[in-house]
């Protein structure tokens, strides 16, 4: 198969967007609500907040796109390896990093409950969800086999929303795979009809780019609204109609650049340890706030730039570790 050089580009960009959630929430939780300090590190934090719902998304693109034809058994046996077990990795480091740094006292039976529950670090969640999709995987097929695309797609809303509104007060509400049907049926149809998909974007492209500015005009306004607690009692629905427009120009945008963009080699290795790097990226932001605590820096853009810059370099240094001694190892395998 092709190399879809931009597939490669979103998931870059939305890898670049979740560390951005990350180090912009810091200033966001401590500066005043309604400061417009605040306003400024809120708008994107918040605009930022559909890379989830795009990871969902690619993630069902790329299950309905591949050709390759395995059973059921090896795919969760190749998913447990690719994805559970660098997430148990990602516990074990975080727990570790938090019983060394004092934030809570040592208890090795609290980590099997961590690993199910998702709740150790925030992020986390995005697995336990993701994880549910992939066990679902004859669902999808027969799907996208028997069900129209927009029947499928049209069905998925309600039941995200009722999902949501059911759980709404539940504290693991967002761990069910539901909350999130929408954005990964859309992304089984994608993949299944990837040409026709493409092609329809491509035509479209600047209507879906515009139109993904208006709404997102819309999301900060409504969102803020929201966060000062001035009712905003749409601000689900808001953000739902921005995440599917966000995602769409996002692709358009990929397409537009992708190909030019990933000819640069170190950004191929962010796009292997992508995945890497969501799960460990946090570690840099708590270590970066905590060495400015010591030094005394208070100053909240000071303390941003810094976090920021730490936390992207880090990340970047990651991913090019990674995929050195990936590379390695299947030269060795190899000889």
């Amino acid at each position: 198969m092709k190399r879809k050089y931009e597939l490669s580009f979103l998931n870059i960009l939305f890898c670049v967007l979740v560390i951005l959630i990350h180090v912009t929430s810091t200033p966001v939780t401590w500066l005043s609500k309604d400061s417009w300090q605040c306003c400024v590190f809120f708008v994107p934090w918040r605009l930022s907040a559909f890379v989830v719902q795009g990871f969902i998304f690619l993630s069902g693109l790329k299950l309905c796109l591949t050709e390759k034809k395995t059973s059921y058994l090896s795919y969760c046996l190749s998913k447990f390896k690719r994805i559970v077990l660098p997430y148990i990795f990602a516990i074990i480091v975080f727990y570790v990093f938090f019983v060394w740094r004092r934030y809570f006292p040592s208890n090795p039976k609290e980590i099997f409950g961590y690993i199910v529950r998702g709740d150790l670090v925030a992020h986390f969640y995005f697995v336990i969800v993701i994880v549910q999709f992939y066990l679902l995987k004859p669902l999808w097929e027969a799907m996208t086999k028997y069900v129209p695309a927009k029947v499928a797609v049209i069905l998925s809303v309600p039941i995200l929303f009722l999902t949501k509104y059911i759980f709404l007060e539940e504290t693991y509400g967002d761990r069910i795979f539901t909350s999130y049907l929408t954005y990964w049926v859309l992304g089984c149809y994608a993949g299944k009809y990837f040409e026709e998909f493409s092609s329809h974007i491509r035509k479209y492209k600047k209507a879906y780019i515009a139109t993904f500015f208006v709404v997102a005009i819309v999301e900060s306004v409504v969102s803020h609204m929201h966060y000062l607690g001035d009712g905003a009692r749409i601000v689900e629905e808001v953000h739902f109609v921005y995440c599917i427009f966000a995602i769409l120009a996002m692709f358009a945008i990929s397409q537009m650049f992708g190909e030019k963009v990933m000819r640069i080699k170190v950004l191929s290795r962010v796009d292997s340890a992508s995945y890497y790097i969501y799960l460990l990226h946090p570690v840099f932001v708590f270590m970066t706030d905590e060495v400015l605590r010591k030094v005394g820096i208070k100053d909240i853009g000071t303390g941003f730039v810094i976090r920021a810059t730490v936390t992207y370099v880090s990340s970047l240094i990651l991913a090019i570790t990674y995929t050195k001694i990936m590379e390695r190892i299947k030269a060795k395998r190899s000889l």
